[in-house]
């Protein structure tokens, strides 16, 4: 699948740790990738997904 190579660890401690993710949580996170392309968002979600990404940049 294009633009996703490999599992990452998220470096965003900040983040996980507003969200109160307990390390046995994550351990057995299920982590999901949304392969349409994006053809079907509409570009308002688009522009909040690129504004949040920024968070992780």
């Amino acid at each position: 699948m294009a633009g996703f190579s490999c599992s990452l660890v998220s470096q965003a401690q900040d983040y996980l740790n507003a969200q109160h993710f307990s390390a046995e949580q994550l351990q057995h996170a299920t982590h999901l990738v949304w392969a349409t392309g994006g053809g079907m968002v509409p570009e308002a979600e688009i522009q909040k997904y690129l504004a949040q990404g920024t968070v992780f940049a």
